[in-house]
């Protein structure tokens, strides 16, 4: 037992160290991962906090080769043209599912988003303006509102209740009720991503709907149980 519980500490320890080692080399510059496309990679020199070892990490920056792709599909977007219209002319991605997480990134107007950080503007060249991606992004939210609120199955008011309101913290597409089935014919109620049912090109997991709606919904009961939220 107290062999498992320091190897479970240890774990802990490990995941910790390694967060707060990206943290470090994101506040410094870097940024870990492949970037989305019409973003390149460029070598930049980063310290380790603790040690002051030097080493060297990479920095996002617009690729030369892709960024006009990327402004015209940003350009095209806000002038009511079809996702199928942006991926035939552009060619940035091959399916039009990959359009919407692609138009979502605010890296695309020069600012740096990593997890729980807060976002570093300015981080990068913009390939747009915050004007264009602005723009880009009601009319996204518009789209999206239009085709939940027209589409039964996919309408906030059926069996998944949450459906169309919440949003893949991964690649940002919106999460939608599936259903599997197993081998003796039992039915598992789950949300999964869009992009994930559709394309395969997210990994967000599948949740359980009882787990997901319960959280939120003692979310809000313990929201509006507190005077505060009143005053």
């Amino acid at each position: 037992v107290l062999i498992d519980i320091a190897n479970e500490d240890k774990s802990r320890q490990t995941s910790v160290d390694t967060k707060d080692g990206l943290r470090a080399i994101v506040q410094q510059g870097a940024m870990p991962g492949v970037p989305p496309v019409g973003i390149t990679r460029e070598p930049i020199e980063t310290f380790n906090p603790r040690t002051g070892e030097a080493r060297i990490n990479h920095r996002w920056v617009p690729d030369p080769a892709k960024k006009h792709a990327v402004r015209k599909a940003y350009e095209m977007l806000v002038a009511g043209r079809s996702l199928n219209d942006i991926r035939a002319e552009t060619g940035l991605y091959k399916t039009i599912n990959s359009y919407r997480s692609f138009f979502q990134r605010p890296i695309y107007k020069g600012t740096l988003q990593f997890g729980e950080l807060d976002p570093i503007d300015n981080y990068c060249e913009p390939i747009v303006d915050a004007k264009t991606w602005a723009h880009a992004q009601r009319i996204l939210d518009a789209r999206s509102q239009n085709k939940h609120t027209n589409n039964i199955r996919t309408h906030p008011r059926t069996s998944y209740l949450l459906t169309g309101l919440l949003i893949c913290a991964r690649c940002g597409s919106p999460l939608s009720g599936n259903i599997t089935y197993s081998g003796k014919g039992a039915r598992y109620w789950r949300y999964i991503c869009n992009t994930k049912k559709r394309t395969k090109e997210c990994d967000l997991p599948d949740m359980p709907l009882k787990h997901v709606e319960a959280g939120v919904i003692e979310g809000l009961r313990q929201h509006l149980a507190d005077p505060q939220a009143y005053a």
